[in-house]
Order: C-alpha cells, then structure tokens, then sequence
C-alpha cells in the first residue's frame, strides 16, 4: 500500500501568531519551542512541546501563537496540505477596513482596543 504525506512547516517567533484554515483531520506537531493552540468555538486551548502533537478534528480555523521561538509541522496523510495565512496579512486586512467602518459613524468604544493605534 502507498502512503503519501504531505506536510506544512511553520516557523514563529517569539510572540508570532499564524492563522491555520482547512486542517480537519491533520495533525500538528511541535518540533521546537511552545506553540498555544486556540481553536474557533471550543473550549480550552492547547500548548504543544517539543515532540508533542495535536489532531485537528474540527474544520473551524485554529490561530497558532509562540511563546518563544518555535517550529511545527502540519501533516496531512493525502490531499492538499492546509492553508495557512501569516496574521499580520490578517490584521493588516482589518485595518484597511476601519476607515469605511468609521464612515458609518461607528463608535470608537466599539472597536477592540488592539486595533486602534
């Protein structure tokens, strides 16, 4: 039997932040440092060690965040390897769209205070 598995290498700094899309049924694995796993709409988060792995059971995204220096590895068994989005494109998004939003008279209070700057 032939087994094919592809894998995503991700590489944090020190505070980085990565978002991840599409990784049902994949497997993080921490190589290196600590990596804070936080899945969209479920409870408790997950720090990985090195040599330490997660199954990604949900098709919600997961944003991945590290304490100091980290790499893993995303693995998949077949098919395309998830899609991973750096955060900062992210945000950068956001903060393009705040203007039009503040066109609409929205209130300053009601914008997270991480994007006002």
């Amino acid at each position: 039997m032939t087994h094919v598995q592809q894998e995503t290498r991700i590489e944090l700094g020190r505070r980085d932040s990565f978002l991840v899309r599409s990784a049902q049924g994949q497997r993080l694995r921490c190589l290196s440092g600590e990596v804070w796993l936080t899945v969209e709409r479920e409870s408790g988060d997950v720090i990985l060690g090195p040599g330490q792995d997660y199954r990604i059971e949900t098709a919600e995204p997961l944003v991945l965040s590290a304490f100091c220096p980290s790499q893993c590895v995303l693995e998949s068994a077949a098919g395309a390897p998830a899609t991973a989005v750096c955060i900062e494109r992210l945000i950068a998004f956001v903060r393009a769209a705040i203007p039009w939003q503040l066109g609409r008279k929205l209130p300053l209070a009601g914008l997270p205070s991480t994007l006002i700057r």
